[in-house]
Order: structure tokens, then sequence, then C-alpha cells
């Protein structure tokens, strides 16, 4: 079984060296999460996100100095035009193999003859002209080539002076008939394997790590701070690599875990954490029965 718990500290010590060695800033002023229009690894049509979505269009400003690799979606003698999802974009190198990617400008403001862009220099005007409709803004990426990864830019640049709290408000378990049980506390359940959610609903915070431990011990930690090309799709890493189609098999239900229950009382504990470190848990009890072999109703019981 692969080690979840070593290739997340793996990747910590990884992305905490480039955080320490290159001192990123925001490529626009950010108050608050609620000028983030959507966050690195939600659900953008049936893929992850790879980028910061931003809500105002507004000056966007290089995060670090480094050499101009492309623009992209304008016609220039130098760089020819290349329509790509990312609308007009900026590409800069940077120490470390890593790439900032500046997407969904309205207008570029930078010679495609310069090579070397100092850092906070203009580079456009946020906009909406890449492929992604709805989102009138910078579209941010951060890439590491030699590892061949997409960074969550979260970890690379500062923290937001009002960072909204994350919330659970509602949890169900999903067995392999496809039925779905909400979880309260004090219940019963089959004995049986269950796969996890959590309901994600508008305002409640996006999550960094998801952890879930059964009568104490960790079954399950899932990152969004990486997202690794696996089986030729985009994936988070955890327990396994996670496509999209398996962390959000709805857009109102992300993947927290699939275990199976022992017979008895088993605690379930749900831990959350936002960018910050900040953490929201919750804890049920779950009483699992064993499952008659007669017996093919699966009918959820709450105790007296």
């Amino acid at each position: 079984m692969k080690s979840y718990t070593k290739i997340f500290f793996v990747c910590a010590i990884i992305l905490f060296f480039v955080s320490m060695v290159i001192a990123f800033d925001w490529p626009q002023s950010v108050a608050g999460t609620s000028e983030i229009n959507k966050s690195f690894g939600e659900l953008q049509g049936d893929i992850f996100n790879t980028s910061l979505i931003f809500s105002k269009a507004e000056d966007v400003q290089s995060t670090e100095a480094g050499q101009l690799m492309a623009i992209l979606g304008q016609s220039s003698r130098e760089m020819g035009w290349a329509p790509t999802t990312l609308g007009n974009a900026v590409i800069l190198a940077h120490e470390n193999n890593l790439l900032t990617v500046y997407g969904n400008l309205q207008d570029i403001d930078v010679d495609a003859n310069a090579s070397f862009i100092a850092k906070n220099s203009v580079l456009g005007t946020g906009g909406n002209s890449a492929w992604q409709q709805g989102y009138a803004g910078l579209h941010f990426q951060a890439i590491d080539t030699e590892k061949d990864m997409i960074i969550n830019p979260r970890i690379l640049l500062p923290q937001i002076p009002e960072e909204k709290m994350i919330s659970i408000t509602h949890i169900t378990a999903v067995n392999k008939q496809g039925e779905v049980f909400d979880l309260y506390n004090n219940m019963t359940l089959p004995a049986t394997t269950y796969s996890f959610y959590r309901a994600i609903e508008q305002n409640t915070g996006s999550p960094y790590i998801t952890s879930v431990a059964i009568n104490g011990a960790e079954v399950e930690a899932i990152t969004y701070d990486i997202l690794v090309h696996k089986r030729n799709v985009l994936t988070v890493d955890g327990k396994n690599f996670y496509a999209a189609s398996e962390i959000y098999p709805e857009k109102d239900r992300q993947f927290l875990t699939t275990v199976s229950l022992s017979p008895g009382k088993n605690t379930f504990t749900l831990r959350v954490k936002d960018i910050n470190g900040k953490e929201t848990t919750l804890t049920y009890t779950i009483y699992a029965r064993e499952i008659a072999k007669n017996n093919k109703s699966n009918v959820l019981k709450k105790l007296p």
C-alpha cells in the first residue's frame, strides 16, 4: 500500500523549500477570499481548477522577477498567434524551474521583445478572453516544470487579511449499492464499506487538506497543494491519486474517504484545514451492525 503520509510529507518539504527561496507577491490586491471567484482544486466543468480565478478586472502585476517565456493570444512579430484556453496570457520563468501564468487578460501591456520582467511589473488587465466564460478576472497559475506538476498558488503567496473560515455542513455515506445515508450523531449503519462525502455549499470556504480518522486512526488525508498527471488525467494526492470525477462525483459533493466500518462502535472524525492551517473538526459516533444473511434491507435507524 502506498504511504500517503510519506508522500504528503515529501511534497510539503518541496513546496516549503520553494516558498522560502522565492518570495511571491499577489498579482492583484486581495483583501479577502471573496475576491477570488474560484480556488485551486475546485471543480471547474468536469476537471480540477488549475488556477486562482480572481473576481476583479484590474491591473495584473508580475508576482516575481522572471524571464518572459511567451505571450499567448496576441499577434506579434516574434511570438505569432496561439489560441489557448487561457485566452490572452503572459508566461514568466523563475528560479527552481517554476513558471507563473497570467491568463484571461483583456489587454496585455508587455513588450514581446523583452527578455526580463521585473517584479511587480504591470502585465495587463484582467478580463474575459479565456474559453472559461463568466469570470471577468485573472487566471493565475504556478507550474513546476521539473516535477511536471501544477502548484496551488496559495502556497507561494502571502496570507489574505480576511480568510474565510471553512464550515462543514453535511456529511453523507454511500454504500456499494449506491444507497445514500445522511450522517448524524448516535446512528446505526450496516457494517460494510462506505464512501464518505462532504457537501459543498457556496461561501463555506475551500479546504486545503481533508483528513478522516476512524476510532482515532487516520485512514485518509487528501491534499490540495499540487495537481499531477496520473492515468492521463490531473489528480490530487491521498491514499490514492484521485481524479476530479472521483473527488467530485457531483458538483455539490466532495469525496473524503472510502472505508469499511467494523461491527460495533465507530468514531468518525473529519478534519478540514485551510491554507493557513486553521482547522475545522466534526465527529460522529456510528454503530455498525452485522448484516444478517437473510436481511437485504439497509434501512437507517436512529438509536433511542
